[in-house]
């Protein structure tokens, strides 16, 4: 069995709510970062697949 952690927590609140559309400022501002850049570089390969997803999708459904 797997630990829960308070990092197990903020990973799954923010992974989801990308995964919801909300915009990286405002996940940024809920997690408390001082700025987006904290985030982008926090949860930057996960930003990345969200983006490509989306492409793909466009470019699948075109």
């Amino acid at each position: 069995m797997e630990k829960i952690t308070t990092y197990t927590a903020r990973d799954t609140w923010t992974i989801l709510g990308l995964e919801m559309g909300i915009g990286i400022r405002k996940i940024s501002s809920g997690l408390g970062h001082s700025s987006v850049e904290i985030t982008e570089k926090n949860y930057s390969q996960m930003i990345q697949n969200k983006i490509l997803d989306e492409i793909n999708e466009m470019i699948t459904k075109a």
